[in-house]
């Protein structure tokens, strides 16, 4: 074997041992956090199977699978498995085609739940949130998870369309019960992109309706409380 190939397998082996390490990491996260393995994990744990089975030149193919993988993880979020912030950036601020509507949603009651029974409650709560909404909407775009307790929506469809929608599935107030008897109980603002206007101002635009709806639901909820004590 000429140096240049000892040179070529050893660094391979090397690299094999850091990636097999951090598919170990990233397994025992998602364990450890009581999340639902992902599929992506399976993979990766089967590559490292292959990894350590394999030496030299056949383990190319499989370092670019795992970098595949890993790509897709970056794009994912582990909790509710929805594409994450990461999947929504690139997305809409830099596909060709801007999307006619953005909505913003906030949910309500996850610090509670997290409070009150744990954080493993709390994303039992953002699972069912997600997966409903997902189920409910998914004929008219695709959903985000980009934040804690904050989800994007980006849709094809008008406005006033997707309101009718979400005041209905609000109204409705529950969860798939497939996924848990959660409430479903957010604000959302939605935004329908203007003529000649920036996707950075419509999504501004969206999150300022957010916020907006936000306030008045907490504005709704003292009235009531004050309404029953009178």
């Amino acid at each position: 074997m000429s140096l240049c190939q000892r040179t070529f397998y050893n660094r391979t082996d090397g690299m094999n041992n850091i990636l097999c390490r951090q598919i170990e990491t990233r397994r025992d996260l998602c364990v450890s956090r009581q999340f639902r393995m992902p599929l992506f994990l399976n993979d990766l744990i089967a590559i490292k199977t292959q990894l350590n089975a394999r030496s030299g030149s056949e383990n190319i193919a499989y370092l670019l699978l795992y970098f595949a993988v890993v790509r897709l993880n970056d794009k994912t979020d582990p909790v509710t498995g929805l594409p994450n912030r990461n999947a929504f950036n690139t997305v809409f601020f830099h596909r060709q085609k801007p999307c006619r509507t953005i909505v913003f949603f906030d949910l309500n009651h996850l610090k509670q739940y997290n409070d009150t029974y744990g954080h493993s409650t709390g994303d039992s709560y953002l699972r069912a949130f997600a997966l409903t909404m997902q189920e409910k909407l998914t004929s008219y775009g695709k959903l985000y998870r980009t934040g804690g307790d904050e989800f994007c929506f980006l849709s094809d469809h008008k406005a006033d369309e997707l309101k009718k929608i979400l005041d209905q599935i609000r109204k409705n107030g529950r969860s798939n019960p497939l996924y848990g008897d959660y409430p479903l109980d957010f604000a959302f603002g939605v935004s329908e992109k203007k003529t000649d206007e920036t996707n950075e101002a419509l999504y501004m635009r969206a999150d300022s309706l957010m916020y907006l709806d936000k306030r008045r639901m907490k504005e709704n909820a003292r009235s009531d409380t004050d309404e029953r004590w009178n």
